[in-house]
């Protein structure tokens, strides 16, 4: 029987993670404390659920890995070594950012030790075999067939070429009766266990709320440098109806080969009350420019003091309205606005550094897929 710890982390809590938030869970895999999350989400199934000492593993080989192309990023969460079906070699997570990819832009994939006992040839019976499979957002367990041998790079080759072919197929489905006899059978897990473990997906992701407000502050500003173009920061833009104004906090926008960041902490009088994380495709990209508006708040009070000051407050509000211009960079696809505040020729200099860097990578041919 698997160890439930083992079992639960790789079949149950993180798949739950990463399906109910895909973005904010790859947002966590890339920041600094990725691995100590891990290790910190690991012992809490332990510490939530009153396992055996059987059941309980250690996290030594608990790592991640990561691979990034123009066109999409797999991020692999390796594992204790498993000993027993259908425990698993290793969690790999896929970001699409091309329309040329077949199925879903987020993906979750797992690499399982299986005993193949059904080959004829007796050399082989009972030997450790790999199985490629993949939990989907309905929470379907998805089996391949034979997987590679159980290595990152292996694995992360599996997880490529499996995006580029529209034939493959689930087969095998008997096996995933293996999934189930996992936590109903055995006389290791008591009754108490069992009801315990239906809880897992409602702790877990408790854990992970508690784990995101704890850190907030650190990872805030702080993505995986790796493949990263350029980066300007800067006051944040409130954007409504089309309407650009001025924000209070922070703003980092990031440049990487296939995609833009906006990370943005949303400050007044030093207090933290909201952030903004959003993630722009290249080829979503519509357009991008530098633009120089005057306040709208200016243009509100100059109406609103028109029938009260005898012209005088408007002509006040009106005179701000276009001395007091504010510059903006600002990028548009069809759904979505990324906007930075520039303020001083320190910050026009790295927007203009900014979009220079966005016309080189938006002409890319294997940008615009």
């Amino acid at each position: 029987m698997a160890r439930l710890q083992h079992y639960l982390f790789s079949h149950k809590r993180l798949p739950k993670l990463f399906q109910d938030s895909p973005l904010r869970f790859v947002e966590k895999m890339r920041s600094a404390q990725a691995q100590m999350f891990l290790l910190r989400f690991w012992k809490a199934i332990a510490e939530e659920i009153d396992l055996d000492d059987e059941d309980i593993v250690d996290p030594a080989g608990l790592k991640l890995t990561s691979k990034e192309t123009e066109d999409y990023e797999i991020i692999v969460v390796s594992l204790p070594p498993p000993t027993i079906s259908p425990e698993a070699y290793f969690i790999g997570v896929w970001v699409s950012y091309s329309k040329a990819h077949e199925g879903a832009p987020f993906r979750y994939f797992t690499l399982e030790l299986e005993e193949d006992l059904d080959r004829d040839d007796d050399s082989s019976v009972g030997s450790p075999t790999t199985v490629f499979c993949e939990w989907t957002e309905t929470g379907e367990h998805l089996n391949y067939g034979d997987g590679p041998a159980p290595k990152v790079e292996t694995f992360i080759e599996a997880i490529a070429a499996l995006q580029v072919s529209s034939t493959t197929k689930p087969i095998n489905p008997a096996r995933e009766s293996l999934l189930a006899q996992a936590l109903s059978s055995g006389s290791s897990v008591s009754d108490t266990t069992r009801q315990s473990v239906s809880q897992t997906d409602v702790n877990a992701h408790s854990f992970f709320m508690q784990e995101n407000s704890r850190m907030v502050n650190i990872t805030q500003g702080k993505l995986s440098s790796v493949n990263t173009i350029v980066e300007t920061t800067g006051l944040p833009v409130n954007n409504s109806y089309g309407v650009l104004s001025p924000g209070t906090g922070k703003t980092t926008l990031t440049l990487k080969p296939n995609r833009v960041v906006e990370q943005t902490q949303y400050r007044f009088l030093g207090l933290q009350f909201g952030t903004r994380h959003c993630e722009l495709p290249i080829h979503q990209v519509d357009s991008f420019e530098l633009l120089e508006k005057g306040n709208p708040i200016w243009a509100t009070l100059a109406i609103i003091a028109l029938p009260g000051t005898v012209g005088i407050g408007t002509i006040l509000f009106g005179l701000l309205f276009f001395l007091l211009k504010k510059r903006y960079l600002v990028i548009r696809s069809n759904s979505n606005t990324l906007a930075i505040g520039v303020n001083s020729a320190m910050d026009m200099e790295r927007a203009r550094a900014f979009m220079d860097e966005m016309i080189k990578v938006c002409d890319r041919p294997t940008s615009r897929i």
